[in-house]
């Protein structure tokens, strides 16, 4: 089960969160109902499949604050994240989405 995170992301890169769970499924050779058994909710998926992104996120963003140039840090920050989210559609959405707050009265 640890490539299917890999293969979900594959397929989010190419077509973004709402990549259909089915082809998903199929791609990782297993059926729909044992991707919702590990994965009951898409946000699940989500999760696993893109965490290794948004670390990366963050570590562009650690490296341009220790650039001795602030705007060179600054520029260079932007156009790696605008590269990172250029190249993938799933990040893309889940950076641009709005997350529902959990808890909140």
């Amino acid at each position: 089960m640890a490539r299917r995170p890999a293969l979900a992301r594959g397929l989010m890169a190419e077509h973004g969160l709402e990549a259909p769970l089915e082809e998903i499924a199929n791609r990782a050779g297993v059926g729909i109902a044992t991707l919702y058994r590990r994965f009951p909710a898409r946000e699940q998926l989500v999760a696993a499949a893109l965490v290794e992104k948004v670390v990366q996120y963050a570590d562009i963003a650690d490296e341009a604050l220790g650039m001795a140039d602030p705007w060179a840090g600054f520029a260079g920050y932007v156009q790696r994240i605008c590269e990172l989210q250029a190249a993938d559609r799933g990040l893309s959405d889940l950076l641009s989405s709005t997350l529902a707050a959990a808890g909140r009265a």
